[in-house]
């Protein structure tokens, strides 16, 4: 091909928003990065040996997990939260040491129905405060930063192969502008919205312009290859029954799992999460509205998913850090360490609370913070093996030897 058709070419597909990036189809990371290249050179991809599919959801921020599953039965919570503290009265009965949060309310059924698992005292052993260092260690599933950066979830992808009618093309989604880290170097894509997902968001656009599209990225060079992958996807994704405009990331999710393209794991973020100030009453405010709206989504969500049969499909709520014990004087809560998480549908091994309970007395506290009692690799190693089949879950989380946490089963 000579130099000025190439150049022409990708003018021409530059104008249409379809050169490389394709950002306006939202489309990230169609190729396989350097990460992606380099793993999958230094081993062979295996097979899986599971059929499960994962949700992960990421309260970004660093949710108050002491606000969302009470420890009523721990005095030093009372305490140290004298304006704050969700009362036992109103709280929705776990155990006799833990209650869900009311506006959570949503959720309590498939507690009582075996199908909601909670880890309290769940952490990051890195012990950071900071929100860009404790979200990438998480995502990357490590206690220190390494040459290796992609996500847990990019490494799984990288060490398993696909079975669905796209290949590798829809094994990783996120409904996202961006790629977040645990996918970061796995070729996973972004999809802002199913209704949205297109040139421009037309889909009148792409039939008219997907025969010249084909014939512009016909070679085998690495802009024509991701090309056809992203002209691909959009097909593929508009061929879907979408949820209704408004219905947002979660119904997004059971749609795109639903629809057969070989779709394993999906990543959601919500964010609002840093509750600095003014947290408000177990009745109104903040921290009850950030509440109702998870519980309500993830209500719908496991609906949507036994209405379409998906009894396969598994989903992990996190967040980066819990908060402070002690409330401040705004009536909220600083960074902390230990946080709640939470396990649903699928393989959760539901109507318990796993781990260990440290306690929230002042010589049970770590530099004021609950302290960590499982590590959160213990739990994202447990969804690796158990839920996404991964025959080598110990190379998916590096570098750590796993203990048994149960919240699968």
């Amino acid at each position: 091909m000579t130099e000025s058709s190439t150049t022409s070419r990708r003018r021409f597909l530059a104008g249409t928003g379809a050169l490389v990036g394709v950002s306006t189809l939202g489309l990230s990371g169609v190729l396989p990065s350097p990460l992606t290249a380099s793993a999958n050179a230094a081993g062979a991809i295996g097979a899986r040996n599971g059929n499960g599919k994962l949700i992960v959801v990421f309260l970004r921020g660093g949710i108050d997990g002491l606000s969302a599953v009470v420890p009523v039965g721990d005095p030093g919570y009372y305490a140290a939260r004298p304006t704050i503290a969700i009362p036992d009265t109103a709280t929705l009965d776990l155990d006799t040491m833990f209650g869900l949060h009311p506006a959570l309310a949503p959720i309590h059924e498939l507690w009582q129905d075996d199908r909601l698992a909670v880890i309290h005292a769940v952490g990051n052993p890195a012990r950071s405060r900071s929100h860009f260092d404790a979200q990438d260690l998480l995502e990357q599933g490590v206690t220190a930063r390494s040459s290796d950066a992609r996500g847990w979830l990019a490494r799984h992808l990288g060490s398993t192969s696909g079975s669905g009618p796209y290949g590798d093309l829809f094994r990783g989604v996120a409904i996202s502008n961006n790629v977040p880290g645990s996918l970061r170097g796995s070729g996973a894509l972004s999809i802002p919205a199913l209704g949205s997902f297109g040139l421009g968001g037309l889909s009148g656009t792409v039939r008219t312009w997907d025969p010249s599209l084909r014939q512009a990225y016909s070679g085998t060079a690495a802009v024509e290859t991701r090309g056809v992958s992203a002209l691909n996807a959009v097909k593929a994704v508009q061929a879907i029954t979408k949820p209704a405009a408004n219905a947002g990331a979660f119904a997004d999710a059971a749609a795109l799992l639903g629809a057969g393209l070989g779709v394993e794991v999906v990543t959601i973020d919500t964010g609002g999460w840093d509750t600095h100030n003014a947290m408000g009453t177990h009745t109104a405010g903040d921290m009850f509205n950030l509440l109702q709206g998870l519980g309500t989504n993830l209500a719908a969500l496991q609906a949507d998913l036994d209405q379409r049969g998906l009894s396969e499909v598994t989903t992990v709520v996190m967040s980066e850090f819990g908060r402070r014990v002690q409330e401040n004087a705004s009536g909220g809560t600083d960074h902390g360490t230990a946080n709640m998480m939470l396990v649903m549908g699928g393989a959760a091994r539901g109507g318990v609370v796993h781990g260990t309970w440290p306690g929230l007395g002042a010589n049970q506290l770590d530099r004021g913070d609950l302290a960590i009692a499982t590590d959160v690799r213990d739990v994202l190693w447990e969804l690796t093996r158990d839920v996404l089949g991964n025959p080598s879950p110990t190379a998916v989380i590096p570098g750590h030897t796993p203990t048994a946490v149960g919240i699968t089963g």
